[in-house]
């Protein structure tokens, strides 16, 4: 994590991200089914950052109940990936890294992924075109899914210039619905920036205090 964005304390400012971005960045709004920011992140060059990625879970942040994770960037980030890689990272990260961590068979790598959780069907499955809205404007959103072993949504979309790839796991496809109608553009939201804000840090607090009462 480049310190440019860390806050004294180390803790991403999520302020400090966003001025820096050459595109807008959707997040959240309200926590919707109670999905809280667990996993922010950003990729790219060494002098530009050609995608962010936003995870949210509901639950424990190690053991979600639900999860949704938004990988979103410019034209730089899908002039280096066709739509079936971004679909195939979106389906990796969301079991990869959203998948309890006490699973009887937590799943790690593309491996797995293939095997256990059924990609191949998901390549076969029918994008189906859904009218949502999101800001007060209808979007065309591509829609996938596939339920085995568990609910795995995958849905795309472009607006405003950034190409948006998300999954989900364990919401039902109208939670789906719900959640991308609650997307706002974080440039230009600092209500929600700040909303962010403050579950990045109320996450750490917590892992910290899990840390130490487990190793004291």
């Amino acid at each position: 994590m480049s310190r440019k964005y860390l806050s004294p304390d180390r803790t991403l400012d999520l302020t400090l991200l966003l001025a820096d971005l050459p595109f807008p960045v959707y997040g959240l709004r309200g926590h919707p089914l109670g999905l809280h920011l667990r996993s922010p992140g950003w990729g790219g060059g060494k002098d530009s950052i050609e995608s962010v990625s936003l995870g949210y879970v509901t639950g424990h942040p190690l053991r979600p109940e639900r999860a949704f994770h938004i990988e979103q960037g410019g034209p730089a980030y899908t002039e280096h990936r066709s739509q079936e890689m971004r679909d195939s990272e979106a389906v990796h990260d969301i079991i990869a890294n959203y998948a309890p961590q006490d699973s009887d068979a937590p799943v790690r790598d593309m491996e797995e992924v293939n095997r256990d959780w059924n990609w191949n069907m998901l390549r076969e499955a029918e994008r189906r075109p859904v009218t949502l809205t999101v800001e007060g404007a209808p979007v065309e959103v591509l829609v996938a899914s596939w339920q085995k072993p568990r609910l795995v949504n995958l849905a795309s979309f472009e607006r405003g210039g950034t190409h948006v790839t998300a999954a989900s796991l364990g919401l039902t496809p109208d939670e789906l619905v719900l959640v991308i109608e609650s997307l706002v553009r974080l440039q230009g939201a600092p209500d929600v920036v700040a909303e962010h804000q403050r579950d990045i840090e109320a996450l750490r607090a917590q892992l910290m205090k899990e840390h130490d009462e487990r190793y004291p």
